[in-house]
């Protein structure tokens, strides 16, 4: 009690607002109390405009229309209290209030403003004063006033120690011999009524603590199944196959799809290794990208394309996309594979990629495929690697064209491209149809000029007999243009261009002419008119 009046004292003099504060709330209390109506002197001490507001119960009131809060915390508490209490003077209700604000207001948030609060503090005070002056000592009073504490946001037990530190400051203002005793348990009923308000608060936050966990959790278990039944549908029905297997790869659940894909049931497949869904032949390669790319720490995705088996034997091409999604083990880790059966794609693509390498006409492969063959040749090449070229071109053939229509000379193209290719491709070599009426023959294995000639000597042959098309017979003669170079560091359409020179040579000399050109190389060109006798050794 001393510590308090010496706190107060070190503070200097009493701030003229708190005396104001603590003078309107000591006529507010009167007034409520039917002791006095407003009008008299001091009525309106804080402001000189304040009149109309000092009528019995609105002062609080419009403080609390002001801070809807506090109007909540205390929605009668300006009603109750004993009648024909002695009123304390105002600077000592100023003083108290203002030791109570300082204490108190660290150590919690209120809702309003200082002025606010030490007018609800001096109004406390008041209640307290009026209380011990009673007649009869209403310890409702007190435990109304200690659970109005925690409802004006008081919870600190810091702050309920200050409140006693501060209201036991009364027993010094007090008149009566009784007050301090009676202060003592109005004191105890204070610190009763603010100990079940925070335990019914504690509580009542719990409770609602509890019920947010519970409606979380439920809302948590309708959003799985909901989810859930999303993934359900969009599982069953997709047009693509969704496989789930363990960490193993060993095969959990699968959509329906791969049923139309296998000819094979979910439950046949479940428990089978997803690798069996690749072909044979397919595994190792597929086994050593499972095993690159998905091994790591953090799982990972590995897409490729592969053949698979049917139940029937036909194979058909699926496009697999792995994804390794680690869990906290090994038991909590699966592999998730989706996979889009392409075989349709892959047969288109594959009919393109032939279409655009063979001739429409003759069916053997044209320009572009040779120009790749010679390329890949290049780059595998050693030193001293060679090949072989025969470039074709039929003597005379536009003499047919015009004499006898385009459709004729297209069946007898066909027919020379059927006979070139029956004639020299038993030993690997490629003959390809580059445009009109000329072809080229590419022979891969390592060859000399000699076996380049023997080469040559075979074309000869297949024109020998004549080609019928249209119920006519045609004798078809050719000059041939060859060479065996060195490949490795050149370039395919230099290479081309050596034999097309050696073929216009062979061509001034004459019909059914061949020239050897190696001009590329520094060789020296020769040639001569194929005969049998020519090939025979």
């Amino acid at each position: 009690m001393s510590t308090i009046t010496e706190s107060t004292a070190r503070m200097g003099e009493t701030d003229h607002n708190a005396q104001g504060v603590a003078t309107h709330a000591m006529i507010s209390v009167r007034n409520r109390k039917g002791e006095r109506p407003c009008g008299g002197a001091g009525c309106c001490s804080m402001r000189s405009d304040s009149h109309e507001s000092c009528s019995p119960g609105t002062p609080w009131r419009n403080s609390f229309a002001k801070y809807p809060m506090i109007g909540t915390l205390y929605p009668s508490g300006w009603t109750q209290g004993a009648v024909g209490a002695k009123v304390i003077a105002s600077d000592d209700v100023a003083r108290l209030a203002g030791a109570w604000w300082r204490a108190v207001s660290p150590t919690a948030f209120f809702p309003a403003s200082s002025v606010v609060m030490i007018r609800t503090l001096s109004a406390l005070l008041i209640e307290c004063a009026d209380a011990i002056e009673a007649e009869s000592l209403d310890r409702r009073l007190g435990e109304r006033i200690g659970a109005d504490l925690i409802r004006l946001g008081l919870t600190n037990p810091d702050g309920l120690a200050h409140t006693m530190d501060v209201l036991a400051g009364l027993a010094d203002i007090m008149p009566r011999p009784e007050s301090t005793l009676r202060l003592n348990h109005l004191l105890g009923s204070i610190a009763k009524g603010y100990a079940v308000e925070l335990r019914n608060r504690t509580l009542a936050h719990q409770e609602a603590i509890h019920h947010a966990m519970a409606s979380t959790r439920q809302a948590a278990a309708d959003a799985l199944r909901l989810s859930d039944a999303r993934f359900r549908v969009v599982f069953e029905n997709a047009a693509i196959a969704i496989l789930i297997g363990d960490s193993k790869g060993i095969l959990l659940d699968a959509n329906p799809t791969i049923t139309r894909m296998f000819g094979r049931s979910v439950d046949e497949l479940r428990g089978t290794s997803m690798v069996d869904f690749v072909q044979a032949s397919d595994r190792a390669d597929v086994l050593a990208r499972v095993a690159s790319d998905l091994a790591g720490p953090d799982g990972g995705s590995v897409r490729f394309d592969s053949r698979y088996p049917t139940r029937d034997g036909v194979s058909g091409w699926v496009s697999l996309t792995l994804t390794r999604i680690n869990g906290a083990g090994a038991a909590d880790s699966y592999i998730l594979a989706v996979g889009q059966d392409v075989t349709e794609r892959r047969q288109l693509q594959d009919e393109l990629h032939h279409q655009s390498r063979h001739d429409p006409l003759t069916g053997i492969p044209n320009r572009l495929m040779l120009r790749e063959r010679l390329i890949e040749l290049i780059d595998a090449a050693g030193t001293d690697d060679r090949i072989g070229l025969c470039f074709l071109d039929l003597d005379d053939f536009k003499d047919i064209n015009d004499r006898h229509g385009h459709s004729t000379g297209d069946r007898l193209l066909a027919e020379v491209a059927s006979r070139l290719h029956t004639q020299v491709t038993r030993d690997g070599n490629l003959v390809a149809r580059i445009g009109g009426d000329e072809f080229v023959v590419l022979i891969p294995s390592p060859p000399d000029d000699d076996a380049v000639v023997d080469v040559a000597a075979s074309l000869f042959e297949a024109l020998n007999e004549p080609l019928e098309a249209d119920g006519r017979q045609f004798s078809i003669s050719a000059s041939i243009g060859m060479s065996a170079p060195r490949i490795a560091g050149t370039d395919p359409d230099a290479l081309l261009d050596d034999a097309d020179t050696g073929m216009y040579q062979a061509k001034a000399r004459g019909r059914g002419q061949w020239v050897m050109h190696n001009g590329h190389n520094g060789v020296e060109t020769f040639g001569g008119s194929v005969r049998p006798e020519r090939v025979a050794d």
